[in-house]
């Protein structure tokens, strides 16, 4: 009857430095450029400080904090060793921080700025765990995937923006997007880590103590922001005495976390539509067949239509196309020449399916 023993082990860490570096908001604000160059202090102004109200005035990413963050590690820091680990929260913030943080680079020749999210090749990704030259650090600005994801040797220093994207499924559309929001003291904590794996460090929060104060204790469980319509036929289908929803047998399921009423019934209704429970509440043959299949409901209904239709092939690759990752790199939109050469080829009118087809065919 006894409690079993908890064993807590908290992990090998060096120690860490923690600062807080408030910043005003981070979404006023525009790039910057070098203005001119005061003794060992490089100065920055505003690209559109001379213009006329309201031009070039659109909603950007500050990144001066980031700069004089680089400019601070080289004042305070600079017989010490280490580089700095950046978490932006999307693509595009990591793209107008690195523009910005390449100008001070190029400038005091100290520093290599390496972006890291999933749209760059592989190549590219490779550049962040190569190791910089003597006397030069390397910064890599990356989304929240450097949390746990991945490691890189000679961290010291971690800047934390504070907040990350998470997606986010709307029951009433139907459609998943991604939302921007505050890191919870998890990922905080997670995140200041990184800077003591290989030695002591120093984490900077962008943030104040306050801010830190009002961020929830853990992330919002994956339950309560993804589509429950296949994790519900599993369940039902999972025995016979789960098949009828009017006994709702299914409600007694043993749950890590439970999730919202409103939008299990939406599953149950988006269930029904989908044909894989009948009107009577019962499982239909189309649903037992789905509930073997580790896929999406609407790409599982789309194998089994591109099988009846005897396009069996075609439907096969869209829908795996469809359920990994985006196969085309940022670089294949961003580079005009890159852009120009395949667009013609492979961009369908008809929509990313027809794309992702064409690309595979000429593959």
């Amino acid at each position: 009857d006894k409690s079993p023993p908890v064993i807590e082990e908290p992990g090998r860490l060096f120690p860490i430095d923690l600062e807080y570096l408030p910043t005003k908001d981070l979404r006023q604000g525009s790039e910057y450029e070098v203005a001119k160059k005061s003794g060992n202090v490089t100065l920055y102004r505003d690209k559109n400080r001379d213009k006329p109200d309201g031009e070039g005035q659109k909603e950007k990413f500050n990144t001066s904090p980031y700069v004089d963050l680089l400019q601070l590690i080289d004042k305070r820091h600079k017989n010490q060793k280490g580089d700095l680990l950046i978490f932006l929260p999307g693509i595009n913030e990591i793209e107008h921080c690195c523009e910005a943080l390449k100008i001070y680079a190029q400038e005091s020749g100290k520093w290599i700025i390496c972006p890291l999210h999933s749209t760059l090749t592989i190549e590219e990704q490779d550049k962040c765990f190569r190791y910089p030259p003597e006397g030069v650090r390397k910064c890599i600005v990356a989304t929240n995937i450097a949390e746990t994801s991945v490691t890189f040797d000679g961290i010291r220093y971690v800047a934390d923006s504070g907040k990350e994207k998470q997606i986010y499924y709307d029951e009433m559309t139907r459609i998943e997007s991604l939302r921007e929001q505050n890191i919870s003291m998890a990922s905080a904590k997670q995140r200041m880590g990184r800077a003591g794996r290989t030695g002591p460090g120093i984490c900077f929060r962008m943030y104040s103590q306050k801010d830190y104060d009002l961020f929830s204790e853990y992330q919002t469980p994956e339950i309560h922001r993804t589509s429950l319509d296949s994790t519900l036929l599993q369940i039902i289908a999972l025995n016979d005495n789960l098949q009828i929803y009017g006994n709702k047998a299914w409600l007694n399921f043993g749950w890590l976390e439970q999730p919202n009423e409103e939008a299990r019934d939406l599953a149950i209704d988006s269930l029904k539509f989908n044909g894989c429970l009948s009107e009577t509440d019962l499982l239909t043959k189309i649903g037992i067949i789905l509930s073997k299949l580790p896929v999406d409901i609407t790409v599982g209904k789309m194998l089994l239509f591109g099988k009846i239709l005897n396009v069996a092939e075609h439907a096969m690759m869209i829908c795996a196309a469809i359920s990994v990752q985006n196969p085309f790199s940022r670089k294949s939109f961003m580079d005009s020449y890159c852009y120009d050469r395949w667009k013609d080829e492979l961009l369908s009118e008809n929509g990313d399916p027809f794309t992702l087809n064409n690309a595979f065919n000429t593959w």
